[in-house]
C-alpha cells in the first residue's frame, strides 16, 4: 500500500516522530528531558539525539532548497536550534566557562575542569536551574526572532555544534543567526552569573576556612 519499504517506514515511523520536533513545546520537552538526564549523570544528548538525527537529516534538503530559492526555511526546529541550546556545551554552558575564566575568586573555580562532571553540574541543585533555564530561554528567543523575521533560521547542517559562535551561524547559511549566537553568549553569562557567584563565594569561604585551620 505504501509503494516501497522506504515510504512505508517514513509514513509509519518518521512522520509521527517529526511531529515531536515540528513544534516548539515538544522541542522544549526534548531539551528538558536531556538536561534532567544530564543532571543525574546520564548523557542526555546521546540519549535523545539518535531519535532526532534521522529526522533532522531529512530536513536539510528542503531547507537548503528553500534558501537557494530565496524562500523561508520550512523546518525551523532543526539541529541549529539544538546547537543553540547547547552553545559551548550541554546546558549552553559557554557563559559559565567565561565566568569561571574572568570572574572566579576561589582557587577551585579559577582552574578549569570538565564543567559537567568537574564543577560539577551533576547532582548540583544550585546549577540545575540555569542548566535547564538557559537552553530553553535561548531556543525560545531564537525561535521568536525567526518567526518575527528578525533573524534567518539556520539550515540545519549537522556537525557544526563544535564550531565557535558566529562562525557556525554563518556556516548554517545565516549571518544574522551567527550574530544572534554572540548575543546568546551574553545571555548565557547573565543567566549563569548569580548561580555561579553563589558557588564561587561558598568555595572561597571554604578555602579561607581551610587556611585558618
Amino acid at each position: 500500500a505504501y509503494g516501497n519499504a522506504t515510504d512505508c517506514i517514513y509514513t509509519i515511523i518518521q512522520t509521527p516522530l517529526q511531529s515531536l520536533t515540528g513544534n516548539l513545546p515538544a522541542f522544549i520537552i526534548i531539551i528538558l528531558i536531556a538536561q534532567l538526564l544530564w543532571f543525574f549523570g546520564i548523557h542526555g544528548s546521546m540519549t535523545v539525539l539518535p531519535i532526532l538525527f534521522p529526522i533532522w537529516l531529512s530536513y536539510i534538503g528542503d531547507n537548503t532548497a528553500a534558501m537557494a530559492a530565496g524562500k523561508a526555511i520550512p523546518h525551523v526546529l532543526n539541529i541549529g536550534l539544538w546547537d543553540l541550546a547547547n552553545l559551548g556545551g550541554s546546558g549552553a554552558t559557554i557563559g559559565l566557562v567565561i565566568l569561571m575564566f574572568f570572574k572566579a575568586k576561589s582557587e577551585q573555580y579559577k582552574s578549569f575542569e570538565p564543567v559537567i562532571f568537574g564543577l560539577p553540574v551533576i547532582l548540583n541543585p544550585i546549577m540545575l536551574i540555569p542548566f535547564i533555564l538557559c537552553p530553553i530561554v535561548l531556543v525560545c528567543l531564537g525561535y521568536a526572532l525567526i518567526q518575527f523575521g528578525i533573524v534567518t533560521a539556520p539550515i540545519g547542517i549537522l556537525g557544526l555544534g563544535s564550531m565557535p559562535p558566529l562562525i557556525s551561524g554563518i556556516m548554517q547559511g545565516s549571518l544574522s543567526w551567527g550574530i544572534f549566537q554572540l548575543v546568546a553568549v551574553v545571555i548565557s553569562i547573565i543567566i549563569y552569573y548569580p548561580f555561579f557567584k553563589t558557588l564561587d563565594n561558598q568555595a572561597l569561604m571554604n578555602e579561607k576556612g581551610d587556611q585558618h585551620e
